[in-house]
């Protein structure tokens, strides 16, 4: 078989018999099975979209749709600043690398921001933290993030900003707990093995836990990235509190 660049290059047709092949692959229970397990070695949680879409994606005139671009996954090494006008409110937002060697940087970039939203992965509950391995650690993920997220909540130039918790990946998570037991990454789970709802708010409580033990004010909302109107109606939410917080800041509330 030739190498794999040579099915990609720009100027070579496609191979048909490539999205035969793949379809072929991804129809065997054994793929399926290390789909299933894709926990355990790291494999994006995109993967299943992309794989099905092979006849389309591999098309000569393939153009990504939305679907497509919001499936994409690109780590944040560094500060990304983006500009946003919901409504009448234009807002400035920086999204910040969640890699260990990115978060020195929060604080010294931003240490007053109108409003912190924190996004954490349902989705991850059953994943160990990369760079934690290669450090000779097991970690598992959701954890890290409420370590990250009681970082947050301690530092005391952030006690004014208004918390924004959003537990994303909510329709993964819902394929996840049909297959990975809850309890088996966190024992002191005492709900029903693959109940969506009772899964989805023992996690929320395990963050809403350490807000309370801080005396912080948060709220939480549960998302899908890929759910458009969820995330329009998202950043609604989002415009409300930011807008509150700034009329308080100016002393008009």
């Amino acid at each position: 078989m030739a190498p794999l660049e040579t099915f990609f290059s720009d100027d070579s047709p496609m191979d048909p018999t490539v999205v035969e092949e793949t379809q072929t692959l991804w129809a065997d229970e054994g793929v399926q099975e290390v789909f299933r397990r894709g926990n355990e070695y790291h494999l994006m949680t995109n993967a299943d979209h992309f794989i099905t879409s092979a006849a389309r994606i591999l098309h000569y005139d393939y153009l990504p749709s939305i679907d497509d671009i919001l499936r994409m996954r690109y780590p944040t090494r560094c500060s990304v600043t983006s500009t946003y006008d919901v409504g009448e409110m234009r807002m400035m937002m920086h999204d910040m690398g969640g890699e260990r060697a990115a978060r020195g940087e929060w604080v010294a970039h931003f240490p007053r921001p109108t409003a912190i939203l924190f996004l954490a992965s349902l989705a991850e509950y059953d994943q160990h933290v990369e760079e934690a391995e290669r450090e000779g650690e097991k970690k598992n993920r959701v954890q890290e993030s409420l370590d990250i997220f009681e970082a947050v909540l301690e530092y005391p130039p952030f006690h004014n900003s208004p918390v924004i918790l959003l537990l994303n990946k909510s329709d993964i998570f819902k394929k996840k707990i049909i297959y990975h037991s809850l309890t088996h990454y966190f024992p002191q789970y005492d709900g029903p093995d693959g109940d969506e709802d009772k899964g989805r708010e023992f996690l929320s409580g395990l963050y809403e836990r350490l807000a309370v033990r801080h005396g912080r004010h948060y709220v939480s909302r549960f998302t899908e990235a890929t759910n458009t109107e969820n995330f329009n109606s998202i950043f609604s939410f989002v415009k409300n509190i930011v807008s509150r917080n700034m009329i308080s800041r100016g002393g008009l509330l």
